[in-house]
């Protein structure tokens, strides 16, 4: 049973969304969340599945992965829940700038985006189902569950690739480069674009084997835009690995992301200061993996 004196208010953002009960719902989706009894924001919240949380996850939050059938498909898919949120976190919702889609919770937020990304053109994680349950404006609890994206991240593959898959890593400079431009050029940033953020399926045709997952820290920012997209750029060139990913390569991206054949004075400016902020992350890293080596050792 919902809390008696819960308010719900579900996100519904400009596209094909249905109500189910307490849920709002990609259309397509209803009857196959029908059929698995998962059509309220209770359901969501008892249903079991393979649990995806990592050591040291806030308690607040989980992760499971469910299948289920659509259509006769036994399909994958991601349910994240929020319970009680710290009022840190709730705060980070409202400052979102998100207030005309109504965006009041963690679960909320993620939705919005996904929709974002989706009416963007920018390849990405599905959005399925959302709940959301509030009482005087404070987040009680909220689930959220996607369409899982195909493959497995760039970083997963990267740590198998050698020599012999050099061919396969140029033929990604372009498809990649194209949805980080298109992703920025919609005056989004990401906060947290790293490699294993990037998923590629080898199964799909190349211009359409990339998505972008993992969408809570995303923004819209209004100003400092370009000191947001330097780190975005930063972040990916750092955890792109040498020697696989040789200099010959960074700088095709840059100049397939920049959609120029040679740089200029102002694209130059830009590729030194993602080196410079790429050194910077470097050095932090360093010296956390110092401390926590340290520490290791004093144990």
């Amino acid at each position: 049973m919902n809390h008696p004196m819960t308010e719900t208010s579900p996100t519904t953002p400009d596209a094909p969304v249905v109500v189910l009960n307490d849920l709002s719902v990609a259309a397509p989706y209803r009857d196959a969340l029908v059929k698995a009894g998962l059509d309220s924001l209770d359901a969501l919240f008892a249903v079991r599945g393979e649990s995806l949380d990592k050591p040291g996850l806030d308690r607040w939050r989980q992760r499971i992965r469910l299948t289920l059938d659509v259509n006769g498909e036994m399909q994958a898919f991601y349910l994240k829940r929020f319970d009680r949120p710290p009022k840190k976190v709730q705060r980070e919702v409202r400052r979102c700038g998100l207030q005309a889609h109504n965006v009041t919770t963690v679960a909320g937020l993620e939705w919005t985006r996904m929709w974002q990304l989706d009416r963007a053109g920018v390849n990405g994680p599905k959005p399925i189902a959302m709940g959301e349950s509030l009482y005087r404006g404070n987040e009680l609890r909220s689930a959220v569950l996607m369409k899982s994206v195909a493959g497995k991240s760039l970083e997963s593959w990267c740590s198998t690739w050698g020599d012999n898959d050099l061919e396969r890593i140029t033929a990604l400079i372009d498809p990649s480069a194209t949805l980080i431009r298109t992703f920025h050029n919609q005056g989004f940033v990401h906060r947290d674009l790293y490699l294993a953020h990037l998923f590629y399926d080898p199964q799909t045709v190349l211009e359409e084997s990339l998505a972008l997952i993992d969408l809570q820290r995303m923004i819209e920012p209004q100003s400092l835009r370009s000191r947001w997209i330097v780190k975005d750029l930063a972040s990916l060139n750092y955890s792109a690995p040498s020697p696989l990913v040789t200099r010959t390569h960074r700088l095709r991206w840059f100049k397939r992301y920049a959609g120029v054949a040679k740089l200029d004075k102002a694209q130059r400016q830009l590729a030194y200061l993602v080196i410079g902020k790429t050194q910077q992350i470097a050095r932090h890293d360093r010296r956390r993996n110092d401390r926590l080596g340290r520490s290791k050792k004093d144990d």
